[in-house]
């Protein structure tokens, strides 16, 4: 950041909705750049800095901070797309640096792979290491960009060894969030069927990150119903029905009566399911308004079932989804401002 943006954001701070606004649009900003970010973790790392000039000074190590173009007033495209451009302009080396470490990273990346393939006659140290360079070049390039390993990160998630990459579930919801759409459908479909250890567990990553995806089509809704509704597993159960409460106007639109009524048969059954994906079913029938299900089923002495009534009764189910996470927790746990650390500065 520079100071502009420092005291437009310190401004906000005590304002949640429209700090909140803010973080959206720089994430848009940072985008247009290739700057991969969720909005929680990028209000985290503002909030490590903003009141804190001495990390800030520290972490910089002697360099100036960049110049950046004024924080547009809106996120639609043209305006993003603008603010793009002119900070190209004005951080032309910036820019190349950047280009320069992708190439680095993506080299490391794919040749580590390469050789994690072949590994006959490799001494076992260096066997070992090469899975930390994989996993060293995702991570980066998770921020900056997976555009040119998406189908090799695939092949490593559909081998017998998914567990070369040590978070799938980051990795996935990253290929997701970057509109990897393909990438994604081919790991569903690779262990939907697949007995192999770690195949369950894929499933249920993948189930999660189909809620970011930028597009869901008919048979994506389809399979995400039958995880919901069908499968064995309750672990897959509970994030294809939390993919669905979060999907909230795409799920409206594309849920059939026939649909409903399997989340309904779920619902029932014999033995009942565990709690928290009971209390997921009776959300999903009050996201669809279904109220002459959800009251002949009332009267749980369960106290997260009897919230879970109030709040599919009410019809509040989009509220559930509105906040990235509370003020409270910027505010009292990732702020400089409440540190007790004497060599941090504290603001006023």
């Amino acid at each position: 950041m520079d100071s502009d943006y420092r005291s437009e954001f310190e401004a906000a701070y005590k304002n949640n909705d429209w700090w909140w606004e803010l973080i959206k649009r720089y994430r848009e900003c940072l985008r247009s750049i290739n700057i991969y970010v969720t909005e929680p973790d990028l209000s985290r790392k503002i909030s490590k800095y903003l009141f804190n000039s001495k990390r800030r000074k520290k972490d910089l190590k002697g360099e100036q901070e960049l110049k950046l173009p004024i924080l547009p007033n809106n996120d639609n495209f043209t305006t993003i797309d603008n603010w793009a451009k002119n900070f190209e302009s004005v951080s032309a080396e910036w820019i190349s640096d950047k280009k320069n470490l992708r190439v680095e990273l993506i080299n490391l990346f794919c040749e580590s792979w390469k050789e994690l393939q072949h590994t006959e006659g490799i001494i076992p140290s260096w066997k070992k290491e090469l899975p930390r360079h994989i996993r060293f070049a995702i991570n980066k390039l998770s921020v900056l960009g997976l555009a040119e390993i998406w189908e090799e990160i695939v092949e490593i998630l559909c081998s017998r060894e998914p567990s070369v990459i040590r978070q799938p579930l980051h990795t996935v919801e990253e290929l997701a969030r970057q509109g990897y759409t393909t990438a994604v459908r081919k790991i569903i479909a690779y262990h939907k069927y697949s007995e192999q250890p770690m195949s369950e567990y894929m499933r249920s990553v993948t189930l999660h990150a189909m809620r970011f995806l930028p597009n869901i089509n008919a048979q994506d809704w389809e399979l995400l119903v039958e995880s919901a509704t069908v499968v064995n597993s309750v672990v897959e159960k509970l994030k294809a029905t939390e993919t669905w409460l979060y999907l909230d106007d795409v799920a409206k639109r594309f849920a059939q009566p026939q649909h409903l009524n399997a989340v309904e048969k779920a619902l029932q059954s014999d033995p009942p399911p565990i709690t928290r994906l009971k209390k997921n079913y009776i959300l999903i029938l009050g996201l669809h308004d279904r109220k002459d299900i959800l009251e002949q089923q009332t009267g749980s002495n369960d106290y997260m079932l009897r919230d879970a009534f109030d709040i599919a009764l009410e019809g509040n189910i989009s509220e559930l989804f509105e906040e990235y996470e509370p003020s409270v927790i910027r505010q009292n746990y990732y702020s400089a401002k409440i540190s007790n650390n004497t060599d941090e500065e504290v603001s006023s």
